[in-house]
């Protein structure tokens, strides 16, 4: 076998015996590195400044983006509030005049009468509430003769309509008791804002703010509206800043598009974005998002930025010219030692040529035909076959390379089956944690209209997902049921039993059943043909809103935590029962004792009691009884006791992977 050090040798040996102009050839080659090195590193330092520089003014940009925003932001929140304000200054003049009960005229052409609906059917009430019109008329920013940017009405429940524009609306008006938005008023009785959508009457496109109206009895009346058209928006906008903007895209609260100014059409991309950034550079455009917190929407500012690109180009090429030119400079210098030297290397490079070739045929091509074996490897060519045949080191090197070639497609074989695995999982679990959180009430406060208690509840998800969950609701205006359960098992199977078990909790709740009953029938609906084998501990309790009276069920929960008002917190007696979905006709304890002003109860499931650190021991029941009478001396807002609670668990587990949801749910007592 020959050596290729051998081969070297003799080759190096023959070249330096036959030319003495080696030396002038390596001088040279210095001298082309050298320049090539001062020509990369100053192209290197021109590329660093103007990247820096176009950091600097793309960071300039995003926050001139983001100011705009802001300060559009605010301009529509005043624009919305304001219509709110006239609409709650109409339903609380219509509301004095619901409980006067006066008279001031008959029906006339001006009131807008649903068809089927005469001027003898509601002319008690419009006696009544017929100054409401003149209070319309007179409101400030209002004008009857141009309602664009602010319409006022009244729409009751008799099917009647008023306003301010002294017009005449007819005995056959539209019925507006079926919008969408008077429904959703008329159920929730609270401020609505609607999406943007096609009035019935006008046919212009708007967005709607109602209120409901009551009587004296508390009876439903109707509802007061106030609209904006989106003509006006544009108006808004051209009165804001009209060159920089390009469009406003208005999503509303689910992130669903309902409007865009000026006719945009490139609101798909707008909307990828949703959520996931606050500034975002397209080409030519920025998109830069704000959230309006009078309607709960989000919109987007499309604005041009096509004067500060160019500004951003003309610099670079200012530093990159400048670059180029002491490049050239030192490049001239080099270019006059460089020939000096062409004319000793001349006869030399002739013999250097032959030489080379020579040696190309015996020692380089095998080289070469490696070479290219590795690069169409490198490119994701697994399936080449060596091409060198010889018996020196080069030859077994090439085996090697071949062996390497097919383990190689052997390992990424494996990596690709194990990467799709991993992701198929990955995105089960996300999934799972979307179903959870999404079917958890986590708005708060939950009843702001109700002041006989308050209500707050968190869930911290496992990393592999758990299928915790809490409720609560009216079961009527004199009950209110809450519940917490956990079930055994995690993935989407455990979130999906979850979502079943409080289903049925809430239907049997609703049908007035007491706390023992609600678990023995969802119970037996959990039971039947449970293939899965899931099992899951609830607490569910019932509260008289009226006398404090609190009739509870307890089925494998722990146990809650009652703080007596004046008093520390202790734990609730609550016998514990079967969890749910083990077997049919299980019977199910109920126990009772009554809530005092001031009272509060602590719910929490086992990723809160059973979470435990690196040494595996357990944060326990005793101990959040302990830690809850010590923060509650100095906390009273539920969110700063959750919060707190929170932060305990993280610092007990200092780090450690969460096994288990984490879930809270925190009650309070205040009476009538």
């Amino acid at each position: 076998m020959k050596s290729i050090k051998k081969q070297l040798f003799m080759a190096i040996l023959g070249v330096v015996f036959g030319f003495g102009l080696v030396i002038a050839a390596v001088m040279l080659s210095q001298l082309v590195i050298q320049k090539n090195r001062i020509q990369e590193q100053g192209q290197r330092e021109a590329g660093i400044l103007s990247k820096e520089t176009g950091g600097t003014l793309s960071r300039m940009n995003e926050q001139t983006a983001k100011d705009f925003s802001s300060s559009c932001t605010k301009y529509f929140n005043m624009r919305f509030a304001g219509i709110r304000r006239h609409v709650g200054a109409v339903r609380k003049n219509l509301s004095a005049l619901y409980r006067e009960g006066g008279y001031y005229g008959a029906v006339d052409e001006k009131t807008g009468l649903v068809k089927g609906v005469s001027a003898m059917d509601v002319s008690k009430e419009f006696g009544a509430v017929s100054p409401i019109r003149k209070f319309i008329k007179y409101l400030p920013e209002y004008n009857p003769k141009d309602t664009r940017r602010l319409d006022l009405y009244v729409v009751s429940e008799s099917g009647m309509c008023l306003d301010g524009t002294e017009t005449a609306l007819g005995n056959n008006y539209a019925d507006l008791r079926k919008e969408a938005w008077y429904k959703e008023t008329k159920k929730n009785g609270k401020t609505y804002w609607s999406g943007i959508f096609k009035g019935k009457v006008t046919g212009k496109i708007k967005v709607i703010c109602s209120m409901p109206v009551y009587g004296r009895g508390g009876e439903f009346k109707g509802c007061v509206a106030g609209d904006m058209t989106v003509d006006a928006f544009q108006e808004m906008i051209e009165e804001f800043h009209e060159e920089q903007i390009i469009s406003v895209i208005f999503f509303d609260k689910s992130g669903e598009l309902m409007y865009a100014t000026n006719d945009y059409q490139n609101t798909k991309q707008a909307k990828e974005y949703l959520g996931k950034k606050e500034v975002v550079s397209m080409g030519d455009e920025v998109y830069s998002y704000a959230s309006l917190e009078e309607t709960g929407w989000t919109i987007c500012l499309v604005l041009n930025q096509e004067t500060a690109r160019q500004t951003t180009q003309k610099l670079q090429a200012d530093v990159e010219g400048n670059a180029e030119e002491v490049t050239g400079i030192v490049q001239d210098s080099i270019q006059r030692i460089i020939t000096i030297f062409v004319i000793c290397m001349a006869a030399g490079a002739v013999l250097v040529v032959v030489v080379t070739n020579f040696l190309a045929a015996g020692f380089v091509r095998p080289i070469r035909q490696l070479m290219l074996q590795v690069k169409a490897v490198g490119a994701g060519d697994l399936d080449q076959v060596a091409a060198v045949r010889s018996d020196n080191e080069i030859g077994q090197l090439a085996g090697a390379f071949q062996r390497m070639t097919v383990e190689l497609k052997d390992y990424m074989g494996n990596l690709q089956n194990m990467a799709a695995n991993q992701e198929r999982m990955a995105a089960e679990l996300n999934v799972a944690k979307q179903i959870q959180m999404n079917m958890l009430p986590d708005k708060f406060p939950a009843f702001p209209d109700r002041h006989e208690f308050d209500i707050y509840a968190v869930v911290k998800p496992a990393a592999a997902g758990g299928g915790s969950f809490y409720d609560f609701f009216m079961v009527d205006k004199r009950y209110f049921c809450l519940a917490i359960g956990d079930v055994e098992g995690m993935g989407v199977p455990a979130t999906l039993f979850a979502v079943i078990t409080k289903t049925h909790i809430k239907n049997y709740a609703q049908l007035g059943y007491q706390p023992d009953r609600i678990l023995a029938e969802t119970n037996n609906q959990l039971s039947y043909r449970n293939e899965a084998g899931l099992t899951v501990s609830v607490f569910v309790g019932i509260v008289d809103l009226q006398t404090g009276d609190f009739q509870y069920s307890n089925a494998g929960q722990m146990a809650p935590l009652w703080k007596h008002s004046g008093k520390d917190f202790a734990f609730l007696e609550a016998k514990n029962c079967f969890a749910l979905a083990n077997m049919e006709n299980v019977p199910y304890w109920k126990q009772a004792v009554r809530l005092a002003q001031g009272d509060m109860l602590f719910l929490y499931t086992r990723g809160v009691a059973e979470m435990a650190d690196a040494k595996g021991n357990e944060y326990t029941q005793e101990y959040l009884y302990e830690y809850l009478n010590t923060i509650v001396k100095h906390k009273y807002r539920f969110q700063d006791i959750a919060d707190s609670v929170q932060g305990d668990l993280q610092r007990f587990s200092a780090g450690m992977e969460q096994k288990k949801d984490s879930t809270m749910l925190l009650f309070r007592y205040f009476g009538k």
